[in-house]
C-alpha cells in the first residue's frame, strides 16, 4: 500500500462520512511497512478509522483531541508525540507527532502492542531521524 493508495482511501472514507481533514497525513518510510503488516492482519480499517479521527483533530485529549501525550516512556524521550490505542483482540498502537507549521501529522509507528517497551525505543528511533530530517529543510 503507497501513499496514493492511503490518501485516496482516507478522502474517500471522509468524504462518505462528511468529514473535513484539518491536517494531512503523512508516514515515515517504515511506517508504510507497518501499514502492510496490518493490512496482513485484517485491521486495516480499524487503524484506517483511527487515522481519520487524528487527521479531523489530532490534538491530545486534554486539548480536545484523540490522542494520548507519549512524553518519557520507558526511558525514551517522545516529548510532542501522541498515540491512539486501539483496542480488541489485536491491541493496536499509533504513535505520531503533529507538526504544527505545515499541518501535517507524521505517522511514526503503527505496532501491534506485544511489547511497549520495543514499540517506544522504535518510536523513538524513528522520531530522532524525523527531527534530523526536519532540521535540513
Amino acid at each position: 500500500m503507497n501513499k496514493k493508495d492511503i490518501d485516496k482511501l482516507l478522502m474517500s472514507i471522509l468524504s462518505e462520512k462528511g468529514l473535513n481533514a484539518k491536517y494531512d497525513i503523512g508516514f515515515v518510510k517504515e511506517a508504510y511497512a507497518d501499514l502492510h503488516e496490518v493490512q496482513k492482519s485484517g485491521h486495516l480499517q480499524k487503524v484506517l478509522g483511527a487515522l481519520l479521527k487524528i487527521s479531523v483533530n489530532p490534538l491530545t485529549k486534554d486539548q480536545g483531541g484523540y490522542g494520548e501525550p507519549l512524553g518519557n516512556k520507558y526511558g525514551f524521550n517522545l516529548t510532542g508525540c501522541s498515540a491512539v490505542k486501539i483496542k480488541g483482540k489485536a491491541s493496536i498502537r499509533i504513535a505520531y507527532k503533529v507538526i504544527q507549521d505545515d499541518s501535517m501529522v507524521k505517522v511514526l509507528i503503527i505496532g501491534v502492542r506485544r511489547d511497549d517497551n520495543m514499540i517506544y525505543k522504535e518510536t523513538a528511533k524513528r522520531l530522532n531521524k524525523l527531527l534530523k530530517e526536519l532540521e535540513k529543510e
